[in-house]
């Protein structure tokens, strides 16, 4: 029989599929929507040279935002769902 050791962790349950999504999506995914932003201004930029369809900006825009929206609420969800880790590491200072 093997001893535990102290350094061990417990054994935690498997999450759920949203808690398992949103506890690993990286603040770096809000670099998506800035590109998607950027992406939408340049094609407003290209309208007045070219002629393409506005319509496409604005949907780019659109996306943008729904993008934005969505990964601000995973990040409340995951702060939330990680109260007592944050308040742990906010307490430890950068690493």
């Amino acid at each position: 029989m093997k001893a535990k050791s102290s350094m061990e962790r417990p054994a935690r349950q498997p999450p759920g599929l949203w808690s398992g999504i949103v506890a690993n999506m990286p603040a770096s995914y809000f670099a998506i929507v800035l590109g998607l932003t950027s992406l939408g201004t340049v094609w407003r930029v290209a309208e007045r040279a070219w002629q393409p369809p506005s319509f496409v900006a604005e949907w780019i825009h659109v996306v943008a935002g729904v993008a934005w929206a969505a990964l601000v609420a995973f990040s409340i969800v995951k702060t939330l769902l990680a109260g007592a880790g944050l308040r742990q590491a906010s307490r430890s200072g950068l690493r």
